[in-house]
């Protein structure tokens, strides 16, 4: 097994499909760098075939034609994104941007077309991405319905760092600041501050320059998610 079918048979929607079918569905794509910053796509744009993550993290901003687009998650190695055109028709709905720099692997809509056109298995597994989209959704919602503030943002914490299954590529932790984290938990920067203080202090995590550490994953799911 290659270093690119181990990161997709570890984690995310790839990992869930055959082995024979994970590998001829990598060999239809090809890697691409991406700077800090760096736009996949944005809404509105054009369909353009799917991407899945390799390393590092990809933001994920939505919103609509009445509202500013909003930093909702952060997706890591494994996970696959862009997949509503593909399988609706339409143009993009969301923004994603590189939050550190990445590589993608782009399976590109031409090469997905024919064979969604002439093999109904091949269609059906591409549409179980919606499945782990929908996952994602989920945990969205989730995490923002805890009501108190520093319980929503270990459980934010947690899951953009997927808690630990993706380990950061810096020893320093992952790339991640105060603001971002404090959009997502819909959380003001100053709590934020102060609550990361609290966590710090605790000895759950480590706060440097755009960087946060987990230091204690254990302490902080059970503050985020035992009652």
């Amino acid at each position: 097994m290659d270093e690119l079918e181990r990161v997709f048979a570890r984690r995310g929607w790839l990992s869930r499909q055959p082995p024979a079918f994970r590998r001829q569905f990598l060999a239809l794509g090809r890697k691409v760098a991406l700077d800090r910053g760096a736009h996949v796509f944005r809404r509105g744009d054009a369909a353009g075939g799917v991407y899945g993550i390799v390393a590092g993290g990809i933001a994920v901003r939505g919103g609509t034609a009445l509202q500013q687009p909003v930093l909702a998650h952060i997706e890591r190695a494994g996970d696959w994104f862009g997949h509503g055109p593909v399988l609706r028709g339409g143009r993009r709905t969301l923004t994603f941007v590189a939050a550190e720099p990445s590589v993608v692997l782009h399976v590109p809509l031409s090469r997905l077309r024919p064979r969604l056109q002439r093999e109904p298995e091949f269609a059906a597994r591409l549409a179980q991405m919606a499945d782990a989209g929908t996952e994602t959704v989920v945990g969205v919602a989730r995490d923002l319905l805890i009501p108190d503030a520093a319980r929503r943002l270990a459980a934010v914490l947690l899951r953009v760092t997927t808690a630990g299954d993706v380990p950061p590529a810096d020893e320093r932790g992952y790339e991640l600041t105060q603001a971002e984290l404090g959009e997502m938990a819909n959380v003001s920067r100053h709590h934020v501050n102060r609550i990361l203080g609290t966590f710090r202090r605790a000895g759950w995590i480590d706060v440097g320059y755009q960087r946060i550490r987990l230091d204690d994953i254990a302490a902080l799911k059970r503050f985020a998610w035992e009652e």
